[in-house]
Order: C-alpha cells, then sequence, then structure tokens
C-alpha cells in the first residue's frame, strides 16, 4: 500500500496557498497566521514543518521577533529530532520510509537554503542573544534519496506487472513520475523506461488465446497511454485488443454452450458485450 505523508505535506499546502496573498499585500495579517501556525506545528511535534515555516517568515520580514525567537529557542531541538529520525528509517526497501526520509532531507534543503537569504545574526530583544547557525547544504541528501526511492517504486512496479497488477503498477508509476521526478531530463528518460517495459509485456501477451492473458494485455496498453497519452499507433492497438477480448468471450459463450453449460455461457456472453467495440452509426 503506498503511504501518503499527509502530516509532512499539509502545512505546505498553507505556505502555498499564503504566496499570493503576500503578492496582494496582505503580508502583516498572513505573517501573524503563520507565527500562530508555526506554534502549533511544533506542539504536535511537526518539528521540520514548524521551522520551515518560521524561516520562510525570516525571509518575507528579516526583522519578525516572533520567528527570530522560534528559530532561536527550537533549533537545536529540531536538529536532534531530525538526526533520531533518520536513524530509525533504516529500511531502504520500504516505501513508507523512503518516502519519510525523501521529505526529511526536501525540508532540510528548503530551511537551510531559506536561511542562507536571511541577514546573519539573528539577535533576540535588547541583544540578549546572538546566534549564527552552521548551515548546512542538503540538496546531495535529497537528490540521492529521490533517486533512491524512484529505484525502488520502478522495482515494485516491475513485480506488480509480472503478477498481473497494473492498477497497482500504475500508483507506483504515477507516484514516480509525478512527485520525485523533478527535472524533465529526469521525466523523459525514466518514462521511456516505464513504456519499454510495458511495451515487451505487450508483446508477450498481446497474441495470447487465454481470456485472462489477452485482458492483461488490453489493460497494459491503458496504462502505456495513461503515462503518454500521444501514442496514436498505441491507441489503435488497444481499440483492436479490446475487440479481440470480445471475440474470445464470445468464443467461449459458444464453447460453453456445446458443453450444456448455459449459465457459464450466459456469463461470457454478457462479458462479451461488455468488450465489443460499438462503430458509432452514420448520420
Amino acid at each position: 500500500m503506498l503511504i501518503v505523508m499527509k502530516r509532512l505535506i499539509v502545512p505546505f499546502l498553507l505556505l502555498g496557498a499564503l504566496l499570493p496573498a503576500f503578492a496582494e499585500g496582505n503580508s502583516g495579517k498572513n505573517l501573524i497566521r503563520m507565527n500562530v501556525q508555526m506554534q502549533k506545528l511544533w506542539q504536535q511535534k511537526q518539528y521540520l514543518q514548524a521551522m520551515d515555516t518560521a524561516v520562510f517568515v525570516l525571509t518575507i520580514d528579516n526583522d519578525n521577533r516572533a520567528a527570530s525567537d522560534f528559530v532561536y529557542r527550537n533549533w537545536d531541538t529540531m536538529t536532534r529530532w531530525t538526526e533520531n529520525r533518520l536513524q530509525r528509517l533504516y529500511n531502504e526497501e520500504s516505501i513508507e520510509e523512503s518516502e519519510e526520509r525523501c521529505e526529511i532531507y526536501r525540508l532540510l534543503s528548503e530551511i537551510n537554503n531559506n536561511l542562507r537569504t536571511v541577514p546573519m545574526p539573528l539577535y533576540g530583544p535588547r541583544e540578549k542573544w546572538v546566534w549564527q547557525p552552521e548551515i548546512n547544504y542538503y540538496d546531495g541528501h535529497y537528490d540521492t534519496e529521490r533517486t533512491r526511492l524512484v529505484r525502488l517504486l520502478m522495482r515494485r512496479a516491475d513485480g506488480a506487472l509480472f503478477s498481473h497488477d497494473t492498477e497497482t503498477a500504475k500508483q507506483y508509476y504515477t507516484l514516480a513520475l509525478n512527485k520525485y521526478l523533478l527535472t524533465e531530463g529526469e521525466r523523459v528518460q525514466n518514462l521511456d523506461v516505464m513504456l519499454q517495459r510495458l511495451q515487451a509485456a505487450i508483446e508477450q501477451y498481446a497474441s495470447s488465446d487465454r481470456i485472462h492473458e489477452a485482458v492483461f494485455a488490453y489493460e497494459l496498453m491503458e496504462l502505456s497511454l495513461t503515462l503518454q497519452p500521444q501514442q496514436p499507433e498505441m491507441e489503435v492497438r488497444r481499440a483492436d485488443m479490446q475487440q479481440r477480448v470480445a471475440d474470445l468471450y464470445l468464443k467461449a459463450a459458444e464453447q460453453a454452450l456445446l458443453q450444456g453449460d448455459s449459465v457459464a455461457s450466459y456469463e461470457y456472453r454478457l462479458s462479451y458485450e461488455d468488450w465489443k467495440v460499438v462503430v458509432p452509426a452514420e448520420d
């Protein structure tokens, strides 16, 4: 089962929703809202999300007192929690753990990259404290983790195809394409690999006289077109495959009737009606 990391994602939907408001001149009210939000996130032990929010506030308002105090007080706690959490996410064959590792490094990268744009050091009220963080570069960690996760998703998709489970393969492929393949080059290269694997499986099963294998070939064509709609030849093959499946059901219905199994014959004929290609009538 694919895991959607709602706890990590929701706060950054909030950030994205607030950005247009800053451009429209409502930054004051939204900074207050974000200061409240970072405190709530921290109380919920969502430390990275809270710190990301605080640092983002500082990129908008370098002198924001609430955000400065928050970063100063909580940076070490966030760092310790992150190190401990990463040590527990050791299973590289777990998609759930791999996604969480990837999201942690993405957030660390975002936090540190944003912090580099904030004038340093930060000062407390009446300069009671002065804070200069050690800024780390996590971009490479994030890219390495993304690459590892994409490879895992591709392997899992291969396993799903081997089990004739096109729906699960689709989930793995689309997760990789939509979330973890960020550059056009990455998407093109990996999409090409996906389509090649689907094409190989299609050629293996497209001419089969077994209904379940013919249906699988049709599903593979559907998946190929889902991943890459601009395939005119595949669209034609899919329509032909649909009719081939219908013909196999009709043949099975006739054979069942000859064997005296009217119930099976009826069920096969219903499937034939579902699968047959209906040509629109001409006006």
